[in-house]
């Protein structure tokens, strides 16, 4: 009987040594590394490897300053989307008490439901200004 060995995959050990160092095994997310390896990196230390240039902590620090800035940039994007995409349906007013269209409000639902992949519900029911109990009626 033939046995298949599996393959490990290797990494650059500056993104396991950045992981490591910050405790965030959310960062890097762009790069396809399984996420019980990189919360296995996270819960590890640093490993000493021989390089020609000395990285400090300051950098792995800058890496998830500039992770976390890119996720706000996300919600905030998500956030100025779902605004212009109501204004719009509702005709550049914020103030008007109800959409009587029934078109336009299944176009009002999907817009909150495509923030809310970024947003919590709660949050963007808030933002465009509908109740809980409204938004589920």
């Amino acid at each position: 009987m033939m046995r298949t060995h599996r393959v490990r995959r290797s990494y650059d050990h500056r993104l396991r040594d950045a992981i490591a160092a910050t405790g965030n095994a959310d960062l890097f997310r762009d790069v396809a590394i399984p996420a019980s390896t990189r919360r296995t990196w996270a819960r590890g230390q640093i490993r000493s490897v021989v390089a020609s240039v000395d990285v400090e902590l300051e950098v792995y620090e800058l890496l998830e300053q500039v992770d976390s800035l890119r996720q706000r940039a996300k919600v905030q994007a998500a956030i100025i989307g779902l605004l212009v995409r109501v204004l719009r349906l509702r005709g550049g007013k914020f103030d008007a008490d109800r959409v009587p269209d029934g078109v336009t409000k299944s176009a009002v639902l999907r817009a909150i439901t495509s923030a809310s992949g970024l947003l919590s519900l709660g949050t963007a029911l808030r933002i465009v200004g509908v109740s809980t109990a409204r938004y589920h009626a």
